[in-house]
């Protein structure tokens, strides 16, 4: 849940870029970055409070791909990704950069695959069909492309 929804105003599409931030600092750390008790508690820390840093939870995690979820999960929505498309981009030039380097750690690897939606085939993505992948890398993948 965004902050702006939290706070009961109206919603676009940089709303759906603020949960994919939290997927994917939920993929990157084994937690979710806004968490409590209650609700109340949740929507505070949605509201006023900021994630642990990526790489104080996973030390492997490439310097890139924190700058990318702490902008995902802007709490100024105009601050934050404002297309998807934006947010893919910054994703494949990691993967390029990370892939020509490779200095990166394979969870990390494996995390920017399922972000973009790994290597389909001509096939699969010209049809759409994400079929012949799980769940989690169908999901995410979805949400950077629409």
């Amino acid at each position: 849940m965004s902050p702006e929804q939290a706070r009961g105003e109206e919603l676009d599409a940089r709303t759906d870029l603020f949960s994919f931030g939290a997927v994917l600092y939920e993929m990157a750390t084994g937690r979710q970055p806004f968490s409590g008790y209650t609700p109340a508690i949740m929507f505070e820390a949605i509201l006023n409070r900021e994630p642990i840093p990526v790489s104080n939870l996973s030390a492997d995690t490439a310097p890139g791909l924190e700058r990318i979820i702490s902008r995902a999960l802007e709490k100024d929505r105009e601050v934050r990704y404002q297309p998807a498309s934006d947010l893919r981009a910054d994703l494949r030039r990691l993967k390029r950069d990370t892939e020509s380097s490779r200095t990166i750690a394979p969870t990390t690897h494996a995390l920017i695959q399922s972000a973009i939606g790994g290597s389909r085939s001509k096939t699969s993505s010209r049809s759409g069909s994400t079929s012949s992948r799980r769940p989690s890398q169908r999901s995410a993948s979805a949400a950077v492309t629409s």
